[in-house]
């Protein structure tokens, strides 16, 4: 059984024109009881419309997307807050979905740990001075870590122990950390956080798992075979769509359907997995990173060796969410794509 109860009226999203923003962007256009959606990103709308192929005069783009207000705005800017709220308050906004973050890890950690940590701080305290009675921010379940005392299944009761050694990873533990400050201080806004599984789906899914599990050779860790779950990027825009509309609060799993072997699901996209001894594996990983030919850094190889799969339970009951697509289905459609 669905339950939602809420409908917003004006949704804001921060991280607009990301790879899961314009998707949700598409899903609230479609519904009715949304009248305004507020797409604000650090990148002119107009690059990415023409980008999608979209035409360039504004005028057609205002009647492609009547409902859509776009709003150019680094988060990570001195003065962000300030006018962010701004933006929150005069487009009269009740919710707001804080999507401005990093999907791959990247070189430019100082740059990564402004938008992700402090463009996290601006993001809620203009929810709060706006204010908004609902915020949505995304998470990912890399936030708990790889370690190899992780339990079968983690759920929500089970610590973000992040990993050393990774700003990405402690940059979205933190985040999250900010945002339960947050919902205490601020009892009068509904907060909620959606910790998302590896996202995994076909060619324009550009991140690192994606890119790392389609390669025509997958290096693994000798010797270690974890589980893996993934989430199809159309279940995470649902979830955030539900997590809009419901008022649960706190921090969920979203999780994936089933868990294979990563010796199977490697085999299941027809790509030939190459294990490589740990300590050749980690220092050829570092250089790969280190010239930019590879997709992850090298602490990332934790995640090759530790299970670190998440039990969804808890958002299935609270929201009735259900994904559509189990890890077979999904790794039926990425292999099809590939293959092509």
């Amino acid at each position: 059984m669905v339950k939602l109860s809420h409908a917003p009226r004006v949704v804001a999203l921060t991280g607009a024109f990301g790879f899961l923003g314009r998707r949700l962007i598409r899903l609230l256009i479609e519904d009715e009881r949304v009248e305004t959606i507020v797409a604000i990103d650090v990148r002119d709308p107009r690059e990415l419309l023409r980008r999608e192929g979209h035409p360039e005069d504004p005028q057609v783009v205002l009647r492609e997307f009547p409902k859509v207000s776009a709003h150019q705005l680094d988060l990570a800017e001195r003065g962000a807050d300030r006018r962010l709220a701004e933006i929150l308050s005069s487009e009269g906004a009740d919710a707001l979905c804080h999507l401005a973050f990093l999907s791959n890890p990247t070189h430019r950690e100082e740059l990564a740990h402004e938008v992700e940590t402090i463009g996290t701080m601006h993001a809620l305290y203009a929810a709060q001075a706006a204010p908004v009675k609902r915020l949505v921010m995304s998470s990912s379940t890399i936030a708990y870590g790889a370690h190899p005392d992780n339990p079968a299944w983690l759920t929500e009761e089970h610590p973000l122990r992040g990993m050393e050694g990774s700003r990405y990873v402690q940059d979205k533990v933190d985040a999250e950390q900010q945002l339960e400050r947050f919902a205490l201080e601020n009892p009068g806004v509904s907060c909620i956080a959606l910790r998302m599984s590896a996202m995994l789906g076909g060619s324009r899914t550009r991140n690192f798992w994606t890119r790392y599990l389609t390669r025509k050779v997958v290096p693994t860790v000798m010797g270690y075979d974890p589980l893996f779950q993934f989430l199809y990027p159309d279940d995470a825009v649902r979830a955030l769509y539900f997590a809009l509309r419901s008022d649960a609060t706190g921090a969920y799993n979203v999780a994936g359907q089933g868990v294979l072997p990563l010796s199977r699901v490697i085999e299941r996209l027809a790509r030939t997995n190459l294990p490589v001894p740990a300590t050749w594996f980690s220092a050829t990983l570092a250089s790969l990173w280190n010239l930019q030919l590879m997709e992850m850094p090298a602490v990332f190889m934790q995640y090759l060796r530790w299970s670190w799969v998440c039990d969804g339970k808890k958002f299935r009951d609270a929201v009735g969410f259900e994904v559509q697509y189990d890890i077979d289905t999904l790794l039926d459609l990425v292999a099809r794509e590939f293959d092509r």
